[in-house]
């Protein structure tokens, strides 16, 4: 009998392609929460990672064979992208109500599902055989600590009128870096 799956108590896990390649290792993360880390591969030779998930609700995933992303969110909410880089849907997590499902075809094996912040699935199929995993971060629990709002020791403090100044200027690149890249995929 061919490996599928393999999972300890912690919640880590490995599942395989048919091939013998490991598909989805799910690594226990030892954070205060819990949750788990989450890669999945492709099923080649030399592996490359697919799609990776923190326990605090970031992902991503890959075109297969192309270095471009096809999705992505965090906490606040996520994008679709176009094999050619446009962005297909944006959204935010909805407070209340569900999200309008994503579905993200990884590949013959692999589909992953968004239907809302805390509902993240991957769906492994190799017939007969299936198992369903979750990519969700664990729910009301703190995210990653924050770096400290007062500057470190050695460090000057930056003046709240120069600070206000740096994000003006910040915000200006960042909308021209749009309309640059906007011009580009017209």
């Amino acid at each position: 009998m061919k490996k599928f799956h393999y999972a300890l108590i912690d919640g880590s896990s490995l599942t395989y392609y048919p091939s013998g390649h490991l598909a989805v290792c799910q690594s226990y993360s030892d954070l205060p929460w819990g949750g788990v880390y989450t890669n999945i591969f492709s099923n080649l030779p030399n592996q490359v990672i697919l799609g990776t998930f923190t326990p605090f609700g970031c992902g991503s995933i890959s075109f297969p064979n192309s270095q471009v992303i096809s999705v992505m969110f965090n906490q606040d909410g996520g994008m679709v992208i176009s094999k050619k880089g446009n962005i297909i849907r944006e959204w935010m997590w909805p407070s209340k109500g569900k999200l309008d499902p994503v579905e993200i075809w990884v590949n013959k094996f692999i589909t992953v599902k968004i239907a809302g912040r805390f509902a993240i699935t991957l769906v492994y199929k190799w017939h007969p055989q299936s198992i369903r995993l979750s990519l969700a971060p664990v729910k009301c629990k703190p995210f990653p600590p924050q770096l400290p709002e007062a500057p470190f020791p050695d460090v000057s403090p930056i003046p709240s009128e120069a600070r206000e100044l740096l994000f003006k200027v910040y915000k200006i690149k960042c909308e021209q870096m749009k309309c640059t890249t906007q011009d580009k995929d017209e």
